[in-house]
Parts: C-alpha cells; structure tokens; sequence
C-alpha cells in the first residue's frame, strides 16, 4: 500500500500482456484478479482498473474514451499481450463473440429451425441479422457463412472464424 501522495512503482510486459508492482524489498508482483466476465482487474491509484486497456493505453500513450471498446483478437480475455489488443466499434466487437451455448449447432452462425429440419446460415452486420440461407448440411451452412465472414473481414470488419 502507498502512502497519500506517493507514486505506485507499475512494469507492465507488453509482449507478454502483463503487469506488475514493485514491491518494498525490490521484487515484481504481477497483478491482477479476473473479474466475474473473465477479465483480468487490479487496484491502481483508488480504482478498479481493467489490465488490458491500461496496457493499450500505456503502450500508445494513450487515454482511452470510456465508451471505446477493446477487442482481444484471439478471443482469451486474460490475454492481454499488446499484439491481441485492438479498438473496435460496440458493433464489431459483437461480431468477433464466440456462437452462443444454447446455440443447437456446433457451428458460429448456424442453427437447425426444427420445424423444416433445415440448416440456417446467418450473419449480422451492424445489429441486422443477414440470412444466408437454409440447407440441408450444417457444414455447408457453416461454410457459407465462413466465406461472408471473410469477404466482411476484408473490408475491415472482424469476425472470429473458428478454425
């Protein structure tokens, strides 16, 4: 704990997105607690401070606006290495979520409507829903919707594609 008035001696790590406190004997801590949603939090200057915007931030010398949203590319929320962090829009930030649990099918952007016993291809862009199409293979639905998927990445959205 520091005193009133006195600087926190902080390292951060950017190539391996950690951060870490210097303490009284001369050695590095590394903090961070993940909260309920799987980020990594700590305690810094009286507040709560998410570690993955107070790396980016640090690391372009920036401060970001509260509303400004960090994506973790590879979709590990503890992953906070300077590389896997970008900002993106509220809306391509909801593009780069993994399928959803309940979802009936293994695939991101694909559900089996059980009244016609067909596979649906689905994509949403800025909050609409796009379909695809229906089939009667949910791989093939799948790849439909890979394939929109990257064609919208080459134009500067960011969808995750699962491998």
């Amino acid at each position: 704990m520091t005193k009133k008035g006195e600087r926190e001696e902080i390292t951060i790590d950017f190539i391996l997105g950690k951060i870490y406190r210097k303490k009284k004997d001369g050695t590095l801590n590394e903090v961070g607690v993940k909260d309920k949603d799987g980020y990594l939090r700590f305690w810094f200057e009286g507040k709560t401070t998410s570690n993955h915007r107070y790396i980016y931030e640090k690391y372009h010398n920036v401060k970001l606006n509260p509303n400004q949203q960090l994506d973790h590319i590879n979709q590990i929320k503890d992953d906070n290495r300077i590389i896997n962090l970008r900002i993106v829009s509220h809306s391509q930030n909801n593009q780069n979520k993994k399928k959803f649990k309940n979802c009936n099918s293994q695939y991101k952007g694909v559900f089996l409507n059980k009244i016609t016993k067909k596979w649906y291809s689905q994509i949403t862009l800025n909050g609409k829903p796009k379909h695809l199409g229906c089939f009667d293979n949910e791989l093939e639905a799948f790849q439909v919707w890979k394939e929109k998927a990257l064609e919208l990445n080459k134009q500067g959205h960011c969808f995750h594609i699962p491998v």
